[in-house]
């Protein structure tokens, strides 16, 4: 599991997260406050879309953490709100 930093979460980055580790991200922070990041060039692009797609995510908040969260915080320059 990430670790709390102010106003978001920081997972750790080296690929041993079990799967499941975003549900429970989400279920705890709230699809709103979670934005995909690959950690490429390090790991996989693919590997790591993946784990979104094929994850128990509802297909909305596929959307929010697959692009709708950083179009959001980019469109006002916050990461508050």
């Amino acid at each position: 599991m990430g670790q709390a930093h102010g106003c978001g979460w920081n997972r750790p980055r080296n690929g041993s997260l079990r799967w499941g580790w975003l549900e429970e991200i989400v279920l705890r922070a709230g699809a709103k406050r979670v934005v995909y990041g690959s950690d490429y060039p390090i790991l996989d692009f693919a590997y790591e879309l993946g784990r979104v797609w094929h994850s128990r995510l509802s297909p909305e908040e596929k959307a929010l953490v697959l692009g709708g969260n950083a179009r959001r915080l980019l469109k006002h320059g916050s990461v508050h709100g």
